[in-house]
């Protein structure tokens, strides 16, 4: 419900805070009452508290006024503010804390369209799409020049080396493949390693390794020596060794020219001869008994050189620059998420009704972020190869549906193809993301997966997620002033509109396959590209950062280990994503060691504070980023606090606050 009063949009503006800033929602909602009472409001004609803490009489006064006063009226606060500052003198930190306090809460009331300067928007109107901040690809995140591509063209590549990959890939993705040593890879691993393989025989090309394209094959690569049934072992191992030592050399080469020529890090020298590694076992599966094939010369070469990158990935600083990239948690939302929602509506302020085409792309968009955002954020593979089933049998409904209530089964042949994760609404009325383990790249650790969806509603308007899921999916049915049911609404006879027509939205992309998401011209599904684009287009043209979907994982786990979540909740944040808690550290934390600091540093502010002044450490602990006041017999409740407490006190002042016990 959009709030009448300031009262009421304060209450509104609480709710918020709980849910995004919960450790500090408190503190940053009494610095905005504060704000409005003593350096807003006096400007239009309201007493302003006398001392330090308003009395209980001022406080029944401001929440008279704070009834009584329209929030319309904030338009131009922080105009008057400034005159209030001038008139009693605030000081620069004054100043500081209270404007930015206030400006937060009018910018989030416009975010909601609650509060208006000009004329106000109109009903089913998108907001003006903004485009301020220029093209995401004229801005650079690293000050690398632009590089040449040196890897072979397929087309290029021979008959015979093309057959030789088809029976590497085959190698590496067949659910059976007879004496193979390691399990199957998944088909998106398979493709990256093909990749890079073939950056690899180009540079052997332009190394002059080889004396032309015609060449090459896998045995230039990783040369095969015959050891099981050779005659002579001894002349089969010495080969082996000679052969493992070509490799070494061409290996340490080729990643002198990653580091220095291309100036890779430490995880492009990874990924640059990763596949070498599937690549022997490729080779020498049948010469050894041993599964790791550690009597196999080659095998004992690049495991070393794995391990060297590894220690060097731990203390390597990032090239990118992801300053130009970040957003905290609660900026991903107002500032992209949402707007997105509103830009899905069938004509943008002062013009013309939108296409079919563009309103689809925005619905896309939308749904792009809020897979991505409304539940811990998966790898954007999933999202981008996500299907959903094109038909049911009717004779299989189930019984136990009620009247006029439809459910979007998985496919019959759903077991057919365990490389995709697949979208379904059950008979619970929920939608879910049905995940193999084959189908995400920790499969083989976490196993088959049961997504929800969550169906959030956008209170502004009443919509909620499922709505522009089904009319992406089914189309809509629109009236003239833009109001709309999803195809789902419309099965299920939710809602009735008049005088409407039906416009289909995913199918305007004349789509020619299952996947559910489309590229909007040319009807194909996603490249890993196309949907980075999309995502990292948006949050430019919103915000000016290039924010990517890998990087969402990064603020997630930054934003609730900065926050002080309790390790249950970071355990099931981890499980969520699909990793392990120490991976989440370790790999997604991207807090600075002032904030990893922060909070034993505000417990020993409190704690230097009592031994020094002698006053009881029971009078005041802090918590998170939030001071609350707690005694002894809460802390004892705080097992996690407590043990970090009782590892600085020392007996005696353990004793003086009966923790000794």
């Amino acid at each position: 419900m959009e709030p009448q009063t300031i009262s009421e949009a304060l209450h509104l503006y609480r709710e918020h805070l709980y849910k995004v800033k919960p450790k500090s929602a408190k503190d940053i909602y009494n610095l905005t009452v504060t704000s409005l009472s003593r350096y807003t409001l006096p400007a239009w004609g309201h007493p302003t508290p006398k001392g330090r803490k308003p009395t209980n009489a001022e406080k029944a006064v401001l929440a008279q006024v704070l009834d009584s006063t329209p929030v319309k009226k904030l338009a131009n606060a922080l105009d008057t503010q400034e005159k209030v500052f001038e008139a009693v003198g605030a000081t620069d930190s004054q100043r500081y804390t209270y404007r930015s306090k206030l400006k937060d809460f009018t910018d989030w009331l416009k975010q909601q369209g609650w509060l208006y300067k000009g004329k106000k928007a109109k009903k089913n109107h998108a907001p003006r799409i903004f485009h301020g901040h220029g093209r995401s690809a004229a801005k650079r995140v690293t000050t690398k020049d632009r590089l040449p591509n040196y890897g072979l063209k397929r087309e290029e590549a021979s008959a015979e080396l093309k057959a030789e990959i088809e029976k590497f890939h085959d190698f590496m993705t067949k659910t059976r493949y007879p004496g193979r040593p390691i399990e199957p890879l998944k088909p998106s691993v398979a493709k990256d390693y093909i990749k890079i393989l073939y950056r690899i025989l180009g540079w052997f090309v332009k190394a002059g390794r080889v004396g032309s394209i015609s060449d090459l094959s896998l045995n230039k690569l990783v040369p095969k020596v015959q050891i099981k049934r050779a005659k002579n072992q001894e002349e089969a191992k010495a080969k082996a060794e000679e052969a493992a030592t070509y490799l070494d050399e061409w290996i340490c080469e080729f990643l002198d020219f990653l580091e220095v020529e291309r100036g890779a890090s430490a995880n492009g020298l990874m990924s640059g001869i990763a596949p070498i590694n599937v690549l022997i076992k490729f080779q020498y599966y049948s010469e050894s008994n041993d599964k790791e094939l550690r009597d196999i010369p080659a095998m004992e070469v690049i495991r070393r050189h794995l391990n060297e990158i590894r220690e060097k990935q731990k203390t390597q600083k990032p090239v990118v620059d992801n300053s130009a990239k970040w957003l905290n948690m609660p900026e991903v939302f107002t500032k992209i998420v949402e707007p997105l929602r509103l830009e899905c509506a069938y004509r943008v302020n002062n013009h013309g009704v939108r296409t079919d085409n563009a309103i689809a792309a925005s619905f896309q968009r939308f749904l792009m972020l809020g897979f991505l955002t409304f539940i811990p954020p998966r790898r954007q593979q999933e999202w981008r190869e996500v299907k959903v089933g094109l038909s049911c049998l009717l004779t299989n409904k189930p019984n136990i549906l009620a009247s006029k209530q439809f459910i979007h089964p998985l496919p019959e042949n759903r077991d057919k193809d365990n490389s995709h994760g697949y979208l379904y609404k059950d008979v619970d009325g929920k939608w879910y993301k049905d995940t193999t383990p084959e189908s995400y790249k920790t499969g083989d650790t976490y196993g088959h997966q049961k997504l929800e969806i969550p169906n959030v509603v956008f209170k502004q308007d009443g919509k909620c997620f499922y709505d522009y899921l089904e009319g992406f999916l089914y189309g809509y049915f629109r009236d003239p002033k833009g109001n709309w049911v999803s195809g789902g609404q419309v099965v299920s006879s939710q809602v009735a509109l008049k005088n409407g027509q039906w416009h289909n939205l995913r199918m305007e992309f004349n789509p020619s396959h299952n996947f559910f998401f489309v590229q909007s011209k040319k009807g194909c599904p996603l490249t890993m590209k196309d949907f980075a684009y999309v995502i990292r287009a948006a949050a430019h043209r919103l915000t000016g950062q290039l924010l990517t979907p890998h990087l969402l994982r990064n603020i997630y786990a930054t934003w609730f280990l900065d926050n002080g979540y309790t390790e249950d909740r970071i355990e099931s944040l981890a499980y969520a994503m699909a990793h392990s808690p120490q991976v989440l550290r370790q790999i997604y934390d991207e807090r600075g060691s002032q904030q990893k600091s922060r909070p034993i540093n505000e417990e020993m502010e409190i704690l230097v504070d009592t031994f020094i002044n002698g006053e009881s450490l029971s009078k005041v602990t802090r918590f998170g980023n939030s001071n609350l006041r707690a005694d002894v017999e809460f802390l004892q409740k705080d097992k996690e606090r407590l043990e970090k407490l009782l590892s600085i006190l020392t007996p005696e002042q353990k004793a003086a606050m009966g923790l000794d016990k």
